[in-house]
């Protein structure tokens, strides 16, 4: 969309301002005060996800006060029951929640019997769209860690990467799997890059390539730069420019990497 108002001769004269849409929602967030389309999507998305805490944190708030008014209403005596069903169902809707009680639950019991669930939340995102993935990833890894069993889940998040199933949420995965790789996995990042050479940038998108770029910097650069024949001819400098600026920020001075941006020119 096209910015408005005053600003720099840019800001009029290029559709570079950004409205974000979480689709099962309907919420939006615009962003237009910057030239470069990448930095508005960036804050464009960023306001996006704030609005959607707060959202998921108000339903929370009122769930939490129907829960204590049910409590205040139990006979004074009577015996606290808990059933199993209830708790099993609890820590599924809890993981795409975000409410954090997942964590303390599984910490305080044997993680095992949730390996399947917590495995099919880090492979698909159900709960919210892609533009929110980042915001989700952080919390699955905080599951992941509080379920003691990090192998298992970085070993089948390696081996997922080397399938071929088209319901995988690429992003998330890739932001998981790069989260074992930067502890030390060497399995984990040969199964990013072999995943990206096979998707490229028409199936993996921007953001896989980002994950490697943070990774390994001018190297991982140099590798998803491969794929740069399949994206249209009219985006490769400001996508390759955004890679450009994620090594700079993650790594320093690109160096050799500009004079390569000039080839997308």
């Amino acid at each position: 969309m096209r910015a408005s108002g005053r600003g720099g001769q840019q800001v009029n004269r290029t559709e570079s301002a950004v409205r974000a849409t979480h689709v099962s929602s309907g919420v939006q967030a615009t962003a237009m005060e910057e030239r470069s389309q990448h930095r508005n999507r960036k804050l464009a998305l960023a306001r996006l996800t704030k609005k959607l805490n707060e959202i998921d944190s108000k339903r929370y708030g009122e769930a939490r006060e129907e829960r204590w008014r049910a409590h205040q209403e139990l006979e004074r005596g009577n015996p606290v029951r808990v059933f199993r069903k209830e708790a099993n169902d609890g820590v599924r809707r809890m993981a795409p929640k975000r409410t954090g009680r997942a964590a303390v639950f599984l910490k305080g019991n044997d993680g095992r019997q949730w390996r399947e669930q917590l495995l099919y939340a880090c492979t698909r995102n159900m709960t919210y769209d892609r533009q929110c993935a980042d915001s989700r990833v952080r919390y699955l890894l905080d599951l992941i860690e509080s379920s003691g069993d990090t192998d298992f889940y970085r070993d089948r998040i390696v081996e997922t990467l080397a399938g071929d199933d088209e319901a995988l949420d690429l992003d998330q995965m890739f932001e998981i799997a790069a989260s074992f790789a930067a502890n030390g996995s060497v399995a984990a990042r040969t199964a990013m890059y072999s995943a990206f050479e096979r998707y490229g940038f028409t199936g993996a998108v921007v953001f896989c390539a980002e994950q490697l770029v943070i990774l390994d910097g001018l190297r991982g650069l140099l590798s998803v730069a491969k794929s740069f024949h399949e994206v249209e001819a009219d985006e490769r400098p400001w996508k390759f420019g955004a890679l450009i600026e994620v090594v700079e920020k993650h790594h320093g001075n690109a160096g050799g990497a500009d004079l390569m941006l000039d080839g997308f020119r």
